[in-house]
Formats: C-alpha cells, structure tokens, sequence
C-alpha cells in the first residue's frame, strides 16, 4: 500500500494518480480533471478549492515555529511513546492517519515508535490545516529519512514512511476503510470522518489535557483557574477500549521556551497581555504536565 491509495480528491473525492509530463515534484490528478501540484517541500495541498478561510486556516508560522523549539526539548515526548503503547497488537502493516498533527513532531515520533515496538511497516500521513504545518512536517521527516519530495514516491526506509497533507480533517481527503489507526492529540475529533476511514475494529487514540496540565503557568495567566477533565466522550459505532492518565513535572528553565510553550497554547490567545508580560518575566517554572490518552475501538 502507499499514499495514492489513501488520498483523495478534495472535490469529487475521486482517486488521484500522478500526471506525466509535469515539471518540478510533480502533480496528482483525479478522472475529473482536478489537479493538485506537489510542493517543493513534498506535500500537495488537499484543502477544499473555494473556501476563503483556507488562506488564513491552521497554526500561524509563528505558533508553529515556537511549538517546533518547545517539543524539540523532549518536554512531551512521553505522548508518543504512551501512543505507541496503546496501539495494542500491531503485525504487518498499518497505517496511521494524525488528524490535526501541527508540525509533525509528534506524528513522525509516533510512527517511528509504533514501528519500532511492534516491528511492523507504518505508513503515516498527518492532516493539518496549515500549509506551513504540513511543510515542517515534511522537512522533519526528509531529515530522517522517512519522506520523498516526490509524494508518490517511497523513500528510502522501508519500516516507516511519514507524509503531511494540508487538509480539512472534517472533510479529509481519504479513502473509505483504509486506516488502522486514527490519533488526535489536543484537537478536536472529527468522529464521522475518524469512523468513515478506520478499518472494523481500528483504534481511535485520543490524547487531551487532564485538570492539572500546566496548572503553574495558568494560575500566573488567570485570576480564576478552572480545573476540567477534557475526556472525550464517543459516539454511537465506537467502544472504549482503555485510558492511561500520564502525570509528570517538566522543568522549563527558561523566559524564552515558556514564551514557546505559551504561544503553541490557547492560553496565548485567552489570557490578558499584562499577564502575559507577567508570565514571561519569570526564569523558569517547574509545570505539572497532566494528560490523559484515550482509546476508542470502531465497532465492525
């Protein structure tokens, strides 16, 4: 299997092939004459044509880029690692659909971490609404070996192989019953399109943010720290199939990486400037991380 078989078109929701005869990377084409021209970076822009939010849609380069340093730190990394074990039994092949996935540091860890563990092939593709996010993505995968700048083209690792697509994840640009596992870190779930694409029986992993996460940094932020539970709660057709709750104390020793991890929050947004400024003014803070990672099982 590779990624022409996973894609498809955002307009007529058609298969895509690659169209010969094309300069640069190349482009995809569906039977309806749709074409999608692959960047330079290796991914081909799958948002909805016609919608004037998609120039403006996703993480700001700034957030992406400040998120990038942050998670370059180690700080969550155990996300990835409790993904790879709540995976369950994996033998084979499987593909990983990130719906949501950012700048892909967390997808490509994941990957690599579930093929690692289970010995299996990992065919990942991370779904973000940012174009930047998607080209990070990219990049950090290129560095590793696990992404051709030809998107129809397998790179040269053969246990992993990681793509990121600019997308609408609740309108993904996928194939019906094609996914083995579906993750979503601190996103909203899109559970129509996560149950439309899973295999019978794949796995939805969802990871969210317990009642203490970050709950130093908030209390600086806010007058009044509301303590919520974000625990996903599934539709009709999903099961649950486990919950681990992972809680740690990360030391951030600096203004300039708790000023990262303010701006990949919404608290950047939600809090006032003054406590901002108040906020970055301190050397560093010792942060409760809090989280929980919930597995949901399509009913086949």
């Amino acid at each position: 299997m590779d990624i022409l078989d996973l894609i498809r078109c955002p307009s007529c929701g058609g298969p895509l092939h690659p169209e010969t005869g094309c300069p640069g990377p190349g482009s995809l084409r569906c039977a309806a004459g749709h074409t999608f021209d692959v960047s330079k970076q290796g991914y081909v822009n799958l948002l909805p044509p016609g919608r004037a939010s998609n120039q403006r849609s996703g993480d700001e380069a700034e957030m992406l880029r400040a998120r990038r340093r942050f998670l370059s730190g180690g700080y969550y990394d155990r996300f990835s690692e409790t993904v790879s074990e709540m995976a369950g039994d994996i033998s084979g092949e499987t593909v990983l659909f990130d719906l949501g996935s950012g700048d892909g540091y967390h997808t490509v860890r994941a990957a690599v971490n579930i093929s690692q563990k289970h010995g299996c092939r990992v065919l990942a593709l991370g779904f973000e609404a940012s174009k930047n996010g998607a080209a990070m993505g990219c990049r950090l995968a290129e560095e590793l070996g696990l992404h051709s700048r030809k998107l129809f083209e397998c790179p040269g690792n053969a246990g992993t192989e990681v793509h990121f697509l600019p997308a609408n994840i609740f309108r993904l640009p996928a194939a019906d019953r094609c996914a083995g596992l579906v993750l979503s870190m601190f996103a909203p779930i899109p559970w129509d399109e996560a149950g439309r694409v899973l295999l019978p029986g794949g796995k939805l992993i969802a990871v969210s943010a317990g009642p203490d996460h970050l709950i130093e940094m908030r209390k600086v932020l806010y007058d009044r720290v509301e303590t919520n539970d974000f625990l996903p709660e599934a539709p009709a057709g999903f099961r649950p199939a486990g919950r681990v709750s992972d809680r740690y104390t990360i030391s951030v020793g600096n203004p300039g990486a708790l000023g990262d991890l303010l701006k990949m929050t919404p608290h950047y947004y939600r809090a006032t400037a003054e406590n901002r400024e108040r906020l970055l003014r301190k050397d560093g803070m010792e942060l409760t991380v809090d989280v929980n990672c919930t597995v949901f099982e399509l009913e086949g």
